[in-house]
C-alpha cells in the first residue's frame, strides 16, 4: 500500500512540474523579448536591420522550456517503470505454470488426506501461515499438527481449480469435499475452497481456508468437549 501512495505521488510530483513549466512558458511568450544593437556606418543611405526574420526567446521563456523537459523527462520515465513493473508482474504470474499447479494442488490434497504434516508443510514457504475459519490463524507448522490431532480420517474430493495473480503473485483456489472424521468417530463432512498465494517460487505464503463452519461447529466442540 504504502509503495502505490508513493508511486501516486511522484506521478502527481512529476505532473505538477510540467504545469508549472507550461504556466512559465506561456508567461514567457507573452512578454516581449528585448535586445540592444549599435551600427555606425556613414556615408551610407543603406538600413540595417540586426537579425532579420529572427525569433528571439525570453528568459522567462527559456525557464519555461527547462522546467517542461524535466516535467516531460520524469513521466516518461515514470511510463517506462510502469510499463517493466507490468510485465514483470506478468512474468512471475506465468512462471508458475498450470503443470506446477496442478502438481502443488495434488500433492496439497494428498499429504492432507494422509494427515501427513510434514509433507503438508514442506509446501510452505518458511513462515508460512493458515487462516483457518474454525482454528483462526497459525503458521502452517502449528496449524497441521492440531487439525490431524482432531483427525481420525478423511476423504478429499477435488471439485476445480483456478488461478489468477494479486500484486504480480499468482494466486491458487482449489474447491473440493472434504470427508472429515473427526478423532470421536464423528463425521463433519463439508465443502471447502482454499485460496493460496503462493511466492515467486511457488510455494505458499499464506492459505486461506473458506467455508461454513456452522454445519460442523457441534460436532467439533463435542468433540473438542470429550478432551476436558
Amino acid at each position: 500500500m504504502q509503495s502505490k501512495t508513493k508511486w501516486l505521488v511522484t506521478w502527481v510530483i512529476a505532473a505538477v512540474v510540467i504545469a508549472v513549466g507550461a504556466i512559465v512558458l506561456a508567461v514567457g511568450q507573452l512578454q516581449p523579448a528585448t535586445f540592444g544593437w549599435f551600427a555606425y556606418q556613414p556615408l551610407s543611405g543603406d538600413a540595417f536591420v540586426p537579425f532579420d526574420g529572427s525569433a528571439f526567446v525570453s528568459r522567462t521563456s527559456i525557464i519555461g522550456w527547462v522546467i517542461l523537459g524535466i516535467g516531460l523527462i520524469a513521466v516518461a520515465f515514470l511510463a517506462g517503470w510502469s510499463i517493466a513493473g507490468t510485465r514483470r508482474e506478468a512474468s512471475t504470474s506465468e512462471s508458475t505454470s498450470q503443470t506446477d499447479v496442478d502438481r502443488l494442488v495434488h500433492e496439497y490434497l494428498a499429504s492432507l488426506e494422509a494427515a501427513d504434516a510434514d509433507r503438508v508443510v514442506a509446501l510452505f514457504a518458511p513462515g508460512g501461515m493458515v487462516e483457518s475459519p474454525l482454528y483462526g490463524t497459525m503458521p502452517a507448522a502449528e496449524f497441521y499438527p492440531v487439525l490431524f490431532a482432531d483427525t481420525a480420517s478423511s476423504r478429499l474430493t477435488l471439485r476445480t481449480t483456478t488461478t489468477g495473480s494479486t500484486e504480480g503473485r499468482t494466486v491458487v483456489s482449489f474447491w473440493f469435499d472434504f470427508g472429515w472424521i473427526l478423532s470421536t468417530g464423528q463425521p463433519a463432512p463439508f465443502t471447502v475452497v482454499d485460496v493460496a498465494e503462493l511466492d515467486q517460487h511457488g510455494m505458499i505464503e499464506r492459505l486461506h481456508i473458506v467455508y461454513d463452519t456452522f454445519p460442523i461447529r457441534d460436532a467439533f466442540n463435542d468433540a473438542h468437549d470429550g478432551e476436558h
